[in-house]
């Protein structure tokens, strides 16, 4: 299949309790063996269990997987891997009925109270360069300190002692950190409208309310939200599915995958 061409996936979300009877069925329709569907059919999580060329057989086999009782839908690899740039929030100012968002650069976006049907909480990966110096392998002589070791005795110079030392090297590194996160939806884009990173934050728009600890400062965000936006759903499960903590750029889009997957579970079910 060539590489710009559109597959169409069928995607399953486990059902409560997945008996033998639902596994053969759903077996029989994806045309899967028994042991892939009852991996496809358990965990919390929407599950890509088949994928397509045509949206046509792709939503002919959705409705069959319906009639057994299952929540699925279909999405294509197009909008599965496509990212928009993120408004990624530093402050935030609450209304009665509004929110106003900032980020770094001053830019400002405002979301009514009922406008965003979805909150998903979830941990991705974020990476910190730092730079450190070290000693390598390679030794040169340090004339500096050599020629503090120069001694003149009856007027005569004597040189002074080579002073070895090993080259210094500076060198980057990248380490990953585990970021919590909260991203805000709306119905109709599966790109969040807003993002708010717990260590990417500026608390002090919490006044009073504001503590030395940033987890502290980040769960009055997200009650704050919760009361703000009472008809969305309050999604946290990606909370228990966090990525490597080895900097991996497939780390972060698996991060990206599932919070598509979620958007599009619960719109599907709204």
């Amino acid at each position: 299949m060539a590489g710009n061409d559109i597959v169409y996936y069928v995607v399953i979300y486990p059902p409560a309790i997945p008996d033998a009877n639902l596994i053969n069925d759903v077996s029989a329709i994806m045309l899967k063996d028994a042991y892939t569907t009852r991996l496809h059919l358990t965990g919390q999580m929407p599950k890509i269990a088949g994928q397509y060329d045509s949206m046509d057989k792709a939503e002919a086999t959705v409705l069959q997987l319906k009639r057994l009782g299952l929540v699925a839908f279909t999405i294509d690899n197009i909008d599965l891997r496509k990212h928009g740039n993120i408004f990624r929030v530093q402050t935030l100012e609450f209304g009665k009925q509004e929110l106003l968002l900032k980020d770094k650069n001053g830019r400002e976006r405002k979301l009514l109270s009922d406008e965003i049907f979805l909150i998903l909480r979830g941990l991705t990966q974020t990476h910190i360069d730092t730079e450190k110096t070290v000693k390598g392998p390679d030794i040169k002589i340090d004339w500096a300190a050599t020629a503090l070791t120069t001694v003149i005795t009856s007027g005569i110079m004597d040189s002074g002692i080579p002073i070895p030392r090993r080259v210094e090297t500076k060198i980057r590194e990248t380490s990953a950190l585990i970021e919590p996160f909260l991203r805000l939806y709306k119905p109709e884009s599966p790109e969040p409208s807003a993002e708010i990173l717990r260590h990417g934050t500026n608390y002090s728009f919490l006044g009073a309310e504001v503590t030395t600890s940033s987890l502290q400062n980040f769960n009055t965000i997200i009650t704050k939200l919760r009361d703000l936006f009472p008809k969305a759903v309050f999604d946290d499960r990606l909370t228990k599915h966090p990525p490597s903590s080895i900097p991996s750029e497939r780390a972060v889009d698996e991060v990206e995958k599932n919070c598509k997957l979620l958007y599009f579970y619960h719109l599907a079910t709204r």
